[in-house]
């Protein structure tokens, strides 16, 4: 259920941990895009920090602490593209 959820969001996992190359879904990034991604989103690299970006690229939240699966999808269900994807839908 929670793998339809994000499937049906359109949303991808990138993950960094420090002293390892950025993983996106999984699969390690080389060491140009992990400096990119570090340098845009994790500035403090010893801190946890949870990003979502919007289709427009734009950071539409940032927690310090882990966000769950049910207040993410409301969060993104409630945007303007995602409701007008849900209206056309019907």
């Amino acid at each position: 259920q929670v793998k339809t959820g994000l499937d049906d969001r359109k949303l991808v996992r990138i993950t960094l941990t420090d002293g390892e190359p950025a993983r996106y879904e999984g699969q390690p990034l080389n060491e140009e895009s992990t400096r990119q991604i570090r340098a845009r989103f994790a500035p403090e690299t010893d801190r946890f920090s949870f990003v979502l970006l919007g289709l427009d690229g734009g950071e539409k939240l940032r927690s310090e602490t882990p966000v769950s699966m049910n207040d993410l999808f409301a969060r993104i269900d409630r945007m303007p593209m995602r409701a007008r994807e849900l209206r056309n839908r019907n």
